[in-house]
């Protein structure tokens, strides 16, 4: 096993930390046997924004893209099962042709498999579907006891605990998932223009049953009656029947966009709020109409920033939170405002914000509750911006709310314990598992997990 010094950090591009890092291929050695080192994190392609996948002074992080070998996919009952190194990318690319599907999709398709279930990816549908778990059909998981099976039958303890468990209970090596049928690669979208948040959400409430997939895109600059004016996206995957005649031939096919790179040092007063906001009111108004109807290829529709490799550089060397709550439907819309209008009342825009509706999530550790979910992008330009987030905090907690732990970088452990009251069953299943915490990373001893 060679061991090397990385600089390393999330998505946001913070923190960022020098690692003692290692590869790992298949077939996998026995990790655990290197006593040497004081504890392991678990790193994939490093998209989860905050510090997940960083790891401590004493642990060596783990990079899993090695482990990018497909083991079977039946093609008559859409079961694949893989290493936790493949990417959802490949797996697309693997499963469509055939008429298949992932369950559900994050924003980015630059994600492994192991990482997508330590995260327990949610996407455009969970008010559907929920998250990936859902779909979990087994895991192969490397344990400090060793080798482990689960499935919804079998160690199902161990299974709740991982999916959304963030490494902390073992390495995922394999991962078994049931996918979605699908007859084309588009997406039967509709497109509603939504004078604020308050309108997002009644209209999401009344239209969200008629369609699989349902977001919000919503302008974080606008202010007073106009703010989170935005556009609500739903759509359905699209049948054969929807497709015009010139698409019928190749309903399946689908050629991913050309991707582009962003120089090395982007200049962070580029993203300003003048910039931002009419870049915000020329996408807002380019819209004719109040109502919309297109078919999109499922690129375009599930992961429309990808197109841009590294776009993460916009927000300049400083970085970015990507602040994401959840707070009950019965609070939504009271704390989503207070939210806004403390962002507003500190003079700290978001360059990015996106709502959706989410249902709760069945596993120990979960992160939607039945209500609203709305995820922010905050540069770290900023002197104040860690005193306003920790002000975000309370309002969320005071409204039943909790933050996803994979976009986290700086919740204190205080407020994560009474945002999280299911954590201490959650970490009681950890240390069944995981009882000298040979698994950590940065995120965990931050939270004191």
């Amino acid at each position: 096993m060679k061991i090397y010094e990385q600089s390393l950090s999330g998505w946001g591009r913070y923190p960022v930390l020098n690692c003692k890092t290692t590869d790992v291929f298949y077939p996998l050695n026995d990790i655990t046997s290197f006593h040497e080192q004081h504890s392991f994190t678990l790193r994939g392609l490093g998209r989860s924004y905050g510090d997940a996948s960083l790891g401590t002074d004493n642990s060596l992080v783990i990079q899993t893209q090695g482990l990018n070998k497909m083991l079977s996919f039946d093609k008559k009952s859409g079961v694949i099962s893989a290493l936790a190194g493949v990417t959802l990318e490949e797996i697309i690319e693997t499963v469509v042709p055939h008429g298949w599907f992932l369950p559900v999709c994050p924003g980015t398709r630059f994600v492994t498999l192991g990482g997508a279930v330590a995260s327990n990816i949610h996407g455009k549908n969970h008010h559907h579907t929920g998250a990936i778990n859902r779909f979990v059909q087994e895991l192969e998981i490397i344990t400090e006891k060793g080798p482990c099976i689960c499935s919804p039958s079998k160690n199902t303890d161990l299974l709740n605990a991982t999916c959304g468990g963030l490494g902390q209970t073992g390495f995922i090596q394999s991962v078994t998932l049931n996918l979605k049928k699908i007859e084309t690669a588009y997406i039967k979208a509709r497109l509603i223009k939504v004078k604020n948040f308050e309108e997002a959400i009644h209209v999401s409430k009344d239209l969200d049953s008629q369609y699989e997939h349902a977001v919000a895109w919503l302008d974080g600059i606008a202010k007073g009656s106009h703010m989170g004016r935005g556009i609500l996206m739903l759509g359905n995957h699209a049948e054969l029947c929807n497709l015009p005649d010139s698409k019928k031939k190749h309903p399946l096919k689908n050629e991913w966009k050309r991707i582009w790179t962003l120089p090395p040092v982007f200049p962070e007063w580029l993203l300003n709020s003048t910039h931002v906001g009419l870049f915000n009111s020329a996408y807002y108004h380019k819209m004719i109409g109040n109502e919309q109807n297109h078919l999109l290829n499922f690129e375009t529709w599930f992961f429309p920033l990808d197109i841009l490799s590294n776009w993460n550089r916009l927000y300049g060397k400083k970085g970015f939170i990507q602040y994401q709550f959840v707070i009950p439907a019965e609070n939504a819309e009271k704390g989503i405002k207070q939210v806004l209008e403390c962002l507003a009342k500190n003079k700290l825009p978001y360059f990015l914000a996106v709502l959706k509706r989410v249902r709760e999530d069945n596993v120990s550790l979960p992160f939607a509750v039945p209500g609203f979910t709305l995820a922010l992008d905050i540069s770290l330009k900023y002197s104040h911006v860690f005193n306003v987030l920790n002000e975000l905090d309370s309002l969320v907690l005071d409204n039943g709310g909790r933050l996803y732990l994979t976009k986290d970088a700086r919740l204190s452990p205080a407020t994560f314990r009474k945002m999280v009251p299911e954590y201490e069953s959650w970490v009681h299943v950890v240390r069944k598992y995981n009882p000298n915490k040979k698994f950590a990373s940065l995120l965990s001893k931050r939270l004191e997990m």
